[in-house]
């Protein structure tokens, strides 16, 4: 063997070498990227799981949030019409009494309901003995008397028939029988 074939054999064992060398680290670098890019693939895996799972839990609370809203209507709705209920409880509730009568000792108290006849509309504004607007309320007849039939005759000489008022029945007071709230007429005799 020639020097020159020696050389050339060496150079060929050197590139082959070489070249070992060069395909070991492409490999060793390919399987590092392929590591490194599997990695990646399991990071994004894992947030596009977590972004799923946030896009349920979402959906969950929209769902919830619908639902909540559809009852916090429903209770609006409940809340306007208790409200409205309470309001014409309390406006029935309303009692606009008409004190009758001087307190005097030996006089009793009766209590009559006071109501418009039904052509009360028609009535002239001239006779009717209140504003129309009082005798939308309820309205109730105190009156101090002898007795029943004196009681009768000021319930008619004060609310006439041509006033559109009507008197109910005629009963005692029963809070002046159960010594209930008095008035400030009945106060005022009460003092020496």
């Amino acid at each position: 063997m020639s020097p020159l074939e020696m050389f050339a054999t060496g150079l060929a064992v050197i590139s082959a070498a070489a070249l070992g060398v060069s395909l070991i680290l492409t490999t060793v670098r390919t399987a590092s990227q392929a590591r490194r890019l599997s990695a990646l693939r399991q990071v994004v895996q894992a947030r596009t799981d977590e972004i799923e799972a946030m896009r349920r839990r979402i959906a969950g609370v929209e769902r919830l949030t619908r639902t909540r809203q559809g009852e916090c209507g429903e209770l609006e709705t409940r809340r306007v019409r208790t409200d409205a209920a309470t309001r014409a409880a309390a406006a029935d509730k309303i009692e606009l009494v008409h004190e009758l009568g001087a307190v005097h000792p030996g006089y009793e108290r009766y209590r009559c309901d006071l109501r418009t006849a039904p052509d009360f509309a028609r009535v002239e504004t001239r006779r009717l003995v209140f504003a129309r607007e009082i005798w939308e309320r309820r309205n109730v007849a105190i009156v101090r008397a002898p007795d029943a039939e004196s009681a009768m005759i000021t319930l008619n000489r004060v609310f006439p028939p041509a006033s559109g008022v009507l008197a109910g029945s005629l009963r005692p007071d029963p809070e002046a029988v159960a010594g209930g709230p008095r008035s400030g007429a009945d106060e005022a005799a009460a003092r020496p």
